[in-house]
């Protein structure tokens, strides 16, 4: 065999050997990955039922909420009913403010027109 073929004979095995290795590494990597991944969706699960118990009531972090508060209810109910409390919530805090822009414009006419009159 001539050297030219020996020296491409070797690089070929070589080349094979580190496509084996390269292989093998990306194994590891993407199988460390999908580990992690899995983790990461396990806490994001974990907390996400950690809030929900939490916000049953209307609590504040430097108040610790009691035992007795805790209610279990299926989380599709809970849901629904903080969406009706924040719209409740919601259009009360718009009825307010509207009575209040009223009231000041109430108010600016009165004036304003005693202005104007006198």
């Amino acid at each position: 065999m001539s050297p030219e073929a020996m020296a491409g004979l070797y690089l070929t095995i070589a080349a094979g050997l580190l496509a084996a290795i390269g292989m093998l590494v990306l194994q590891f990597v993407v199988s460390r990955f999908r580990r992690w991944e899995k983790k990461r969706r396990e806490m994001v699960s974990y907390l996400r039922r950690r809030e929900g118990e939490r916000s049953v009531g209307p609590t504040f972090h430097y108040a610790p909420k009691a035992e007795a508060e805790v209610f279990e209810q299926p989380s599709r109910t809970r849901r629904e009913g903080s969406v009706q409390r924040r719209s409740k919530a919601g259009s009360l805090a718009h009825e307010a403010r509207t009575e209040e822009l009223d009231r000041e414009a109430r108010e600016w006419e009165r004036l304003g027109g005693a202005h104007r009159g006198g």
